[in-house]
């Protein structure tokens, strides 16, 4: 299926986010959807990252689904919270 994709014969490609550390590749991808954020901010940028290299040659449209109430929005509050802190963390030590 995914060199089917890879070639454009099929339009849609679904894929948990534990595929990309199978080495799961998407460069033919436009858009992609995330659905189910990990806990980890490290696993979620490299989901990203792996999205936007190896071979990509056009623009890529990346979206998170977050529905409300949900599990998911809890894991993105606490993502940001923890962004925050790190960064003052960083600032602090630079003064």
């Amino acid at each position: 299926m995914l060199r089917q994709f890879q070639k454009g014969n099929v339009k849609v490609f679904a894929a948990i986010l534990g595929a990309g550390g199978q080495g799961l590749n998407l460069n033919a991808a436009s858009i992609v959807i995330f659905i189910d954020k990990s806990w980890s901010p490290a696993v979620n940028q490299q989901a990203q990252d792996r999205i936007y290299r190896l071979s990509q040659k056009k623009n890529v449209t990346i979206y998170e689904l977050i529905a409300r109430n949900t599990i998911e929005e809890k894991i993105l509050r606490l993502l940001n919270k923890k962004r925050k802190i790190a960064g003052n963390l960083l600032l602090s030590d630079l003064e």
